[in-house]
């Protein structure tokens, strides 16, 4: 089963084509950039990579996307696009949050290591949720949350592998207070890739783990500083 799959939720643009799951499957093609504004390069990529493989809709079995956390604006554009994508096409929506889709890539290479996948959130915090590869599958181990990172490390017990653009931003004050309890995902795990999210959408639809498209909701976790602004107002 062939997938299309993207992530905005970073300053990342990611997009994909795969066949298969992580554990048999294939990347048919697949584009990353960064630092360009999403909304002009996710359709063109996506066109790009289907007109490639001379591909058409139908020779596709769904969309996967990522939920975020991230930019509020790049999540709006990628659940829009994705939305509109599958509606138009008849295909299924797909999909986890870019906190898992980040430690599903490292954790292919460090299996049985506990992750926890750590975005730049802005404003001195990071995204964060903790998780572990378990029979080739991911794990959840606690609920997504957004703090400073030094609060992070305070509330992390043993030893953890670190991946995630917030990992890099934060590398110091996390290996200052965790010392040899923490170890950090080479740089090609620290960022979304859509391939990874290609394959756990494929394993989502073997599962019959398939999200309705109407109720794939982005993952904000905190309010958008236009909602905060208000709510400040009518204080």
């Amino acid at each position: 089963m062939k997938i299309l799959s993207f992530d905005t939720a970073t300053p990342f643009c990611t997009v994909a084509i795969t066949e298969g799951t992580i554990r048999q499957g294939q990347v048919l093609a697949s584009l990353t950039f960064r630092g360009i504004t999403h909304s002009r390069r996710l359709l063109a990529s996506v066109d790009m990579l289907m007109r490639g493989l001379e591909l058409g809709w139908s020779d596709l079995a769904g969309v996967a996307v990522g939920f975020g956390p991230g930019s509020f604006t790049g999540l709006r554009i990628g659940m829009a696009t994705a939305r509109g994508l599958t509606f138009s096409a008849g295909l299924p929506l797909l999909g986890c949050s870019t906190l898992e889709l980040v430690a599903a890539g490292a954790g292919e290479h460090f299996p049985g290591e506990r992750i926890c996948a750590v975005l730049d959130a802005r404003k001195k915090e990071v995204y964060a949720q903790c998780f572990q590869l378990e029979e080739g599958r991911i794990t959840r181990r606690e609920e997504p949350m957004v703090l400073p990172p030094l609060e992070l490390a305070s509330c992390l017990a043993g030893s953890v592998l670190f991946a995630g653009d917030g990992a890099v931003l934060y590398h110091e004050i996390l290996k200052k207070e965790l010392g040899e309890r923490a170890r950090f995902a080479p740089a090609w795990c620290n960022h979304p890739a859509a391939d990874v999210l290609g394959f756990l959408g494929a394993e989502q639809l073997e599962a019959g783990e398939k999200v309705a498209g109407a109720d794939g909701a982005p993952l904000y976790i905190r309010k958008s500083d236009a909602e905060l602004n208000l709510a400040q107002k009518r204080t």
